[in-house]
This record gives C-alpha cells, sequence and structure tokens, in this order.
C-alpha cells in the first residue's frame, strides 16, 4: 500500500529517539486518543505521533 498524507505546513524531518516520547496528557477524547500513539517536545514545542497503521486501516484504495 502506497498512501500520504496532506498536511498544512512541514517544520523539519528530524531523528527522534524511542525513549523521547511521552505518554498523551489525560482527558483527552477516547476516539480522538485511539489515533495518537504519544508525544514529544523539539526546540520548545510540543509534537504528538499519529498512529498512522491505525489511520490507514479504514482507508480502502481502488486500484481498478
Amino acid at each position: 500500500l502506497v498512501a500520504g498524507l496532506l498536511v498544512d505546513s512541514m517544520v523539519d524531518i528530524i531523528d527522534v529517539p524511542i525513549i523521547t516520547f511521552q505518554p498523551l496528557p489525560e482527558g483527552l477524547d477516547h476516539e480522538a486518543q485511539k489515533y495518537l500513539d504519544g508525544q514529544f517536545r523539539w526546540r520548545d514545542t510540543v509534537f504528538t505521533l499519529l498512529n498512522t497503521d491505525l489511520l490507514l486501516q479504514g482507508i480502502i484504495v481502488n486500484q481498478g
């Protein structure tokens, strides 16, 4: 499966060690939270990691 994501902007491409990731804050909407894997801080900004496997599970591609 080849897929892409449309984004508003791109800051940079970085390697983030898995040890850097923190759990998501409590109180997030349960439905939205299942699509998120964690968050990390980079240059005074908090970024959230999307669970792309789960996001793409619901996509049906017509290759006919």
